[in-house]
């Protein structure tokens, strides 16, 4: 009799302990599930502004430090070979801090995003003139774009951003003090990628097989 009650206990343990485990697995799906559903929304927002200004989104393939790890310094000429160009390029990041310009524009200030899993572009950015009314729009629509922090757990903006010149600066001080590279010139529209981008291995920011 023992022995029966000790099995029912022991199989009504184990029923248990796979009912969790099936139960956390589906949870795991379902969350992967709805990530990847806002991961492929946002490359469609992504896409969407390409078509239309016929921006410059490769250029990030061509200073991906993980694909060129022998490459430890950006060159500003190259950078320039790419962003001083007659079409505006992508640039996904975060709107660090933005300024009066004059009456009607703001300079504002994009940092990249630091933990981006398909961009690890880190010392690189903006500095670019765009209509208060666009910055402030974004702003009430999505006031978690602008942190104030090298990257939002919350998100990114992508800029559509045509540059006139590349500027370079020193930031930090100390050991943490480093060159900074800024693209100048206007932003000509701006969107907020609501839990930002990530890109599958050997793929770009469009969700296409790295190189294409």
């Amino acid at each position: 009799m023992k022995k029966i009650a000790f099995l029912l206990i022991s199989c009504t343990a184990l029923a248990y302990c796979a009912d969790r485990y099936i139960t956390s697995k589906k949870q795991d799906d379902l969350r992967k599930e709805a990530q990847d559903a806002k991961f492929e929304q946002n490359r469609s927002i992504i896409r969407e502004l390409v078509a239309r200004y016929s921006a410059n989104y490769k250029w990030y393939q061509e200073f991906n430090r993980e694909r060129d790890v022998l490459r430890s310094q950006l060159m500003q000429a190259n950078l320039e070979d790419q962003w001083i160009v007659e079409n505006p390029i992508i640039f996904i990041g975060t709107i660090y801090d933005y300024r009066n310009k004059n009456d009607r524009n703001y300079q504002v200030t994009i940092k990249p995003d630091l933990f981006s899993i398909c961009m690890p572009i880190y010392d690189v950015g903006l500095e670019v003139m765009a209509p208060k009314e666009l910055i402030k729009n974004l702003a009430r629509a999505h006031p978690e774009a602008l942190s104030g922090t090298l990257s939002s757990l919350d998100g990114n903006v992508v800029i559509v951003a045509k540059i006139s010149s590349v500027e370079k600066r020193f930031e930090g001080t100390g050991e943490n003090a480093g060159e900074f590279r800024y693209g100048v010139g206007e932003i000509l529209d701006i969107k907020f990628l609501k839990g930002g981008v990530r890109c599958n291995k050997n793929k770009n920011i469009l969700g296409e097989s790295d190189g294409s």
